[in-house]
């Protein structure tokens, strides 16, 4: 009997990381992805829904819509990434763009109905600030029985056994943690990687998929001109490669370890806000259901990126 494919959402925010998470995604028969939503985040929404469109674009698949999201967070003001994205917001790689359009209709409205539509069988798979998500909660907050999980990078948990662990404030939190607040507090099962194994990400990972691309093919020059771009401001290419670990154990649930508690987003702070609070003693009194990765199959996931992109 054929396994059914998962029904997901991309929640993201294009980023060199979430485009090479997109390319994963798109050749990944596991998943069947009903539309990608787009949040501001790495840049401002535009540029993010234009890179979502290239990638999209140059696999032909005019067939998956993208929705144009929120443009700000929650209460904050969006903060600019310019020394890690660049000036298209993809590290550099300026991929052609052919001038697709986004689907009408917008981010937050698809998610409330996609879960209304299909109760119990929608994942989303959160690759950004959380602001396109919370908003669908507090417009439609029966979604929250109706999702079937949020697979995610994001947040800091304390969970890692390697040693190596350094508490801090995550980039997709730090942007918005009032959504990120409702969103993984809400109730709705969440599996997280967070700094706690992103981390981990082997410091050859990017020189062995590049040797593994063909050169000259689209993806070995995305991946030179990101890794030179990274590296001359001081930045590890292996960086690039954490997003895409959520789109992996999406298609192969066998990739990570999880430990299960509650957990905290601290909003407010002089140094704490968008620092995740996990626990499992009972210590944390809401709704939450957290799954936090301490352990990721890295070997897995470079075998899978060289069948799947980096053929």
């Amino acid at each position: 009997m054929e396994k059914l494919k998962k029904k997901v959402i991309i929640d993201c925010d294009p980023g060199a990381d979430d485009g090479l998470a997109l390319m994963l995604a798109l050749h990944c028969p596991e998943l069947d992805i009903r539309a990608v939503t787009v949040v501001a985040g790495n840049r401002n929404v535009d540029v993010c829904v234009k890179n979502a469109l290239k990638i999209l674009e140059h696999y032909g698949r005019g067939d998956i819509p993208v929705y144009k999201g929120t443009g700000n967070p929650l209460m904050k003001t969006l903060p600019q990434d310019d020394v890690y994205s660049g000036k298209d917001g993809m590290a550099e790689v300026f991929l052609p763009y052919g001038g697709a359009e986004p689907a009408n209709g917008k981010a937050v409205r698809k998610i409330e109905e996609l879960a209304e539509e299909q109760p119990g069988e929608i994942h989303i798979i959160s690759i950004a600030p959380m602001t396109n998500i919370a908003l669908a909660i507090l417009g439609e907050p029966e979604i929250k029985e109706k999702i079937a999980s949020i697979i995610t990078i994001n947040g800091c948990y304390g969970v890692a056994r390697s040693g190596q662990f350094r508490s801090r404030t995550e980039w997709n939190v730090y942007v918005d943690p009032d959504a990120a607040k409702i969103v993984l507090e809400s109730g709705i099962p969440v599996y997280a990687m967070g700094v706690d194994v992103t981390e981990q990400i082997p410091q050859d990972l990017y020189s062995r998929l590049l040797c593994s691309s063909e050169k000259g093919s689209m993806h070995w020059h995305y991946l030179e001109a990101a890794g030179n771009f990274l590296r001359g401001r001081g930045l590890n290419p292996a960086g690039l490669f954490v997003d895409v670990m959520a789109v992996a154990w999406a298609c192969d649930e066998s990739m990570a370890k999880f430990a299960e508690g509650k957990v905290l987003v601290e909003r407010f702070g002089e140094v704490s806000s968008g620092r995740t609070v996990f626990d499992q003693s009972g210590n944390i009194n809401n709704k939450s259901r957290l799954f936090a990765a301490y352990e990721y199959d890295f070997e897995k996931l470079r075998k899978l990126l060289i069948e799947r992109v980096f053929k």
